[in-house]
């Protein structure tokens, strides 16, 4: 699903001369180990070996060149040192991205530069970057191990496509450089980096299920007379739960399917769109579930709420998305949307939420309503459990009387792709059966919605 071209490759400038590609061995996966600013590397301890070794030497002698060979080796650290500083300052990282922003399966690139600008050598230089893992699930370190000719420079091209939308964050972190006798080691913090925003998609309902909370008429629920008095809007072909009222006898007979009438049911009310964006599947401990299963679970809670905001800014209806981020202080983000334009005020912020911890529980967002009449109030979640059920009955309870106050209903999307034990599966399945049953009988209004 994810294919990445990596070329690798030197350059000197000019002219230009390309390497062969970085053998895997050379690259080290997360995560690395803190280094200091300077350290003085095993070789150096060797070195006073070395040093002691030639002073005996020389007071045993007493000759000349003895002398010479004492003078010469003292001397080697300073020249070292001096070395390293100049290296450091030599050093210099460049980024560059095709594009700052894509939508998911769609490919981008990314170089990464590291150069010499000095006329010196330097054999010994180590680099901690940051680029996509091999999935392009998420951005990881690697450590480059790097010999730059004079005025060379060292280049990682890749094309990725990523599957998971977000904010990669991709560049180095920092370059260390070494001395000829690896005596010392000076490290340069760079912390350059280059985002790319990998977008959702934008979906419309109809591509998403065949049978959309929506469709439960929730409105007839509240008021059957009401039908009577709405506009219709569309006409479309039955689905299961759409009310007898709302077929339309004389074009169903025509075409000799069932056909009903669309009403815009809730013109010009408020609708809170709760989006569940916790990580809420273990994937460290067992093999259970694949490792990109949260990310999956993220990105069609967000598709969903896309569309489904959409839907109802498009039938003249206040729509809130609420969700929590940690990128904000409070922790809390809502997006007032009347219009779809609103929704492309604030796209790119929704749609590189980050996964939330599993301790924040969707349900208790519903205390930031402060209205309970005349509004519709939709959850969105990859996961149905015991506590989500409890919440959702705190929030049909705090609407007292759905069948005059509003409508609670529940997306479900299903993360079952993700997981790789079938025995874990069917669990899966049957406990997400139970939990909609027990929905069900609060009232809340529940659909599965496939992508």
């Amino acid at each position: 699903m994810n294919k990445t071209d990596t070329a690798v490759k030197t350059r000197k400038k000019p002219p230009k001369k390309t390497a062969e590609p970085i053998k895997a061995e050379k690259i080290r996966y997360r995560p690395l180990k803190y280094r200091r600013r300077f350290a003085l590397m095993p070789n150096f301890w060797i070195f006073c070996g070395v040093w002691v070794f030639a002073l005996i030497f020389t007071q045993a002698l007493r000759s000349p060149l003895s002398s010479v060979l004492l003078l010469f080796v003292s001397v080697i650290p300073y020249v070292n040192l001096a070395y390293v500083f100049a290296a450091r300052a030599a050093v210099k990282v460049n980024i560059e991205n095709s594009s700052a922003e894509t939508t998911k399966f769609t490919p981008a690139g990314f170089n990464v530069m590291i150069s010499n600008d000095s006329k010196l050598p330097l054999p010994f230089v180590e680099a901690d970057i940051v680029v996509p893992n091999e999935t392009s699930v998420r951005c990881v370190e690697r450590r480059l191990y790097l010999a730059l000719s004079p005025e060379g420079m060292y280049e990682i091209k890749e094309k990725v496509t990523f599957s998971y939308r977000g904010q990669y964050d991709i560049g180095v972190s920092n370059i260390f450089v070494y001395d000829f006798f690896r005596l010392f080691r000076l490290k340069a913090e760079e912390h350059q980096y280059r985002p790319i925003f990998v977008l959702p998609r934008r979906m419309v309902f109809e591509h998403l299920t065949e049978n959309a909370a929506s469709d439960v008429n929730t409105e007839s629920m509240k008021n059957i007379r009401g039908i009577d008095r709405a506009e219709m809007s569309d006409i479309r072909a039955y689905r299961r739960g759409d009310h007898m009222k709302t077929i339309h006898w004389k074009l169903s007979s025509k075409t000799q399917e069932m056909q009903v009438k669309e009403y815009a049911m809730n013109s010009g009310k408020t609708v809170y769109i709760f989006c569940d964006l916790a990580a809420h599947y273990d994937t460290e401990s067992d093999d259970i579930y694949a490792d990109d299963i949260n990310e999956y679970a993220a990105d069609g809670v967000i598709e969903i709420a896309i569309a489904a905001a959409l839907r109802e800014v498009r039938q003249g209806n206040t729509c809130k998305l609420i969700w929590y981020d940690s990128r904000i202080s409070g922790g809390t983000q809502v997006c007032h949307m009347d219009s779809p334009e609103d929704l492309d005020r604030d796209f790119k912020t929704f749609a590189t939420a980050e996964l939330a911890s599993k301790d924040k529980s969707m349900t208790k967002l519903i205390a930031l309503i402060s209205e309970t009449q005349g509004v519709t109030v939709l959850f969105i979640t990859p996961l149905l459990d015991s506590e989500l059920i409890d919440g959702m009955r705190e929030a049909a309870s705090l609407f007292n009387n759905i069948s005059s106050s509003g409508a609670v209903e529940l997306y479900y999307f299903n993360p079952g792709e993700r997981i790789t034990d079938h025995k874990e599966k069917e669990r899966h399945r049957e406990y997400a059966e139970s939990c909609k049953l027990q929905l069900l009988t609060t009232g809340v209004a529940v659909a599965e919605i496939k992508l």
